[in-house]
């Protein structure tokens, strides 16, 4: 196992009425500096276990390998984020006036049908007034001795439902 070089040591020292914790510190771990912002550090060692370090920081720089990250990439990171809540919230506002215009094709539908079924409604009524008024007719005929076989009623009712539009 690799051993690991722990250095911490105050940034400054402290002042009269200052606390060693309001100075911060500053924590390399081998190469690896953690920045300016270590507010807070704890070791526990168990005694059959691994020791365990716990840093308590907010970064201002993180030095890694001689990369530095600075706070522009946490302000790219929050503008990403921005976006795309932005985004989110705008595909969602979509999503909501899609359905709305599908609750009104749905309402334009739904009026279709119910004029549609009140014209049938209608249609059919014309068909059995015309329907009676011809058999009406047939029946006078009958008294003067003239009958009306199946097929002319059959006949009839077809063409009625085609004047209609049924058939």
């Amino acid at each position: 196992m690799k051993q690991l070089k722990l250095s911490i040591k105050p940034k400054q020292e402290p002042n009269d009425g200052q606390c060693l914790r309001s100075s911060g510190y500053s924590v390399k771990i081998n190469d690896w500096e953690l920045g300016r912002g270590v507010t807070g550090f704890r070791l526990e060692m168990p005694a059959n276990g691994k020791p365990k370090i716990t840093i308590d920081f907010t970064p201002d720089i993180i030095e890694t390998n001689g990369v530095v990250v600075d706070p522009q990439v946490s302000e790219v990171f929050e503008q990403a984020y921005s976006d795309f809540i932005a985004k989110t919230q705008k595909k969602q506002e979509q999503a909501e006036q899609d359905l709305q215009d599908v609750a009104k094709s749905l309402s334009i539908i739904e009026r279709y049908i119910s004029l549609r079924q009140s014209f049938t409604r209608k249609g059919w009524e014309e068909i059995n007034s015309l329907y009676d008024y011809q058999l009406n007719e047939k029946e006078r005929n009958l008294s003067k001795d003239i009958t009306l076989n199946d097929s002319e009623t059959n006949a009839f009712r077809k063409y009625a439902q085609r004047t209609i539009g049924i058939i």
